[in-house]
């Protein structure tokens, strides 16, 4: 049963709880851009390839992926949505303008008359909002429990990406 005059509505469950938590997964994907660039301006990488729609974000680093995406509930309440945070080998999301340039410039998956590798799931992490107010908002992982904040988890997000890609790299066979 509804809540009724007199019981407060819990916080993740509230409309207040929607605005928050669209300013928070801003937040979260401004930092992982952020991130990003500062990988673009080492100058060692391929280009990076970020896209950002409503509720999801892909990122695209040579070899290796990462989406991250919020899936709403029945209820549309951010008390029973989730982020999926997932870390992929190949290019995830269908490619768009990386794919094409990374071809033009030989990169070993993507060379032209060849299909780039079969995306592979690396790691999955699903995510729950905690939060009592927006002052005190954290991601509850859903299989250690652990909370976690949106920079904390925007620092995982790339180191993760990163580790991924080396380990790409040194399983890679070397160029003909």
């Amino acid at each position: 049963m509804g809540a009724t005059w007199h019981e407060p509505v819990p916080f993740l469950k509230s409309h207040r709880a929607a605005a928050v938590f669209g300013r928070e997964f801003e937040r979260l994907m401004d930092e992982i851009e952020r991130r990003v660039e500062e990988i673009e301006s080492l100058a060692t990488e391929p280009k990076t390839d970020v896209r950002r729609a409503p509720g999801r974000c892909v990122v695209q680093l040579g070899p290796v992926s990462l989406t991250i995406s919020w899936v709403r509930s029945r209820d549309d309440t951010i008390a029973n949505g989730r982020m999926m945070v997932v870390h992929w080998r190949g290019v995830a999301g269908g490619g768009g303008p990386w794919m094409q340039e990374q071809a033009t410039m030989g990169h070993p998956q993507l060379r032209p008359g060849r299909q780039p590798k079969a995306v592979a799931l690396l790691s999955q992490r699903d995510l729950v909002p905690d939060a009592t107010s927006e002052q005190d908002w954290r991601w509850q992982d859903e299989a250690s429990s652990a909370l976690i904040t949106s920079m904390e988890l925007a620092g995982w997000c790339i180191d993760t990406l990163l580790e991924n890609r080396q380990v790409c790299r040194d399983e890679a066979p070397p160029a003909p």
